[in-house]
């Protein structure tokens, strides 16, 4: 095993789901403080903290996302070989296609005066 293919293994097997793992654990903690907003209707002190918790769940979100367009504007804008760097998914974005499947490209379009016949 060469050094590329032994990077690429550790990548991903090991960092892709533990950012899925951290992206999760930042949209449960925002949500653990919405469900602390929602149930300390009476207490000011309680209010705050989920009102902080939100904030911070929120921030996560948004520094991670936005990590991940950095790098894909990076990627976009110096060639890297052209090895695109995927945020990690969790399942297929299109049903029927196994993962690292490519969907077929789009049937042609029709140009006026072209005949139906010509795109068989």
């Amino acid at each position: 095993m060469d050094f590329k293919a032994l990077v690429t293994k550790i990548v991903t097997s090991i960092f892709d789901p533990l950012v899925v793992l951290i992206v999760a654990l930042a949209l449960i903690y925002f949500l653990l403080g919405v469900l602390k907003y929602i149930q300390s209707a009476g207490d000011d002190t309680k209010r705050k903290e989920g009102t902080t918790m939100m904030t911070y769940g929120i921030i996560a979100l948004f520094v991670m996302v936005s990590v991940w367009g950095l790098v894909r504007v990076l990627q976009n804008t110096f060639p890297f070989n052209n090895n695109v760097i995927n945020p990690p998914s969790t399942g297929s974005s299109n049903p029927g296609l196994n993962p690292g499947q490519v969907a077929p490209p789009f049937p042609p379009v029709n140009n006026p005066g072209d005949s139906i016949d010509d795109y068989d």
